[in-house]
C-alpha cells in the first residue's frame, strides 16, 4: 500500500526525568514524528490534518 504515514506525538515530563524530556523530543524528531508540547495541539493538529485530506471523522 502507497501512502504518506504522519506520526503525531506529545511528550510530557521534566529535563530531571531519567529519560530527559528533551533527548527523547529530539529522537522523536530525527525518526520523523511531529511532536507537540501537549496532547491537546497534538489533538488538534491530527483534527486539522484530517480536515485537510478531505477526512470526515466525526
Amino acid at each position: 500500500r502507497e501512502g504518506y504515514l504522519c506520526v503525531v506525538a506529545s511528550v510530557c515530563g521534566t529535563e530531571e526525568d531519567p529519560q530527559n524530556l528533551a533527548d527523547q523530543t529530539r529522537k522523536l524528531r530525527e525518526a520523523g514524528v511531529v511532536v507537540f508540547p501537549s496532547s491537546a495541539r497534538a489533538a488538534r493538529f491530527s483534527a486539522e490534518l484530517v480536515r485537510s485530506l478531505g477526512g470526515d471523522h466525526g
